[in-house]
């Protein structure tokens, strides 16, 4: 509600600026409800502003929603967006986050770039970890121990899932605690 109310009140006041927070915000929300198409909408909203700050999240998290919904050509165009602007204007935090999404595209996308993805996303792991970030590198937890369970590497999985899954819980987020738990009770049946 929140959110929808900043969009209302930037779209009013025409402040660009804010309208990016406020996109992304709105869009990741509707994403932790499965509700793909209106999350896609508002974060294309927010790609669409004038602005040039914090385009490489917007695109990041659009990469997510395209993944969710297994649109893997555009989940990567908007992976590979996200690392060159977060690039771009030094935006670290992004820049690891863009790399976790790329890797989780490349992993479910293209088996035989399976050692890319391992990279990608050991590499946002490492940004994130770098920067204290715990809730994107939580995410590159989950998103490696889905790597390794789609590879074949069971135990590693467990391990990276379990990880993902004890942050998760730490830090409340709860989309993503119940995704851990549902991948790691259907790898343990």
């Amino acid at each position: 509600g929140y959110f929808r109310e900043a969009v209302h009140y930037c779209e009013a006041t025409q402040f660009a600026p804010a309208m990016i927070g406020a996109c992304i915000g709105l869009g990741t929300s509707h994403l932790t409800l499965w509700d793909m198409d209106e999350a896609r909408r508002h974060l294309e909203k927010g790609i669409k502003l004038p602005v040039t700050s914090y385009q490489s999240a917007l695109c990041g998290c659009l990469g997510m929603v395209h993944l969710f919904s297994g649109d893997l050509m555009n989940a990567r165009s908007c992976a590979e967006e996200a690392l060159r602007l977060a690039q771009e204007h030094a935006e670290n935090a992004w820049e690891g986050f863009a790399w976790i999404v790329l890797g989780a595209v490349l992993s479910v996308a293209d088996p035989l770039q399976s050692t890319k993805a391992e990279e990608c996303l050991l590499k946002g792991i490492a940004l994130e970890e770098e920067l204290g970030a715990k809730m994107f590198c939580c995410m590159g937890h989950f998103f490696l121990g889905q790597h390794y369970d789609l590879s074949g590497q069971r135990d590693k999985a467990v391990e990276r899932l379990t990880t993902a899954r004890s942050m998760f819980k730490e830090m409340g987020m709860d989309f993503w605690l119940t995704l851990a738990e549902s991948s790691l009770s259907s790898m343990l049946e």
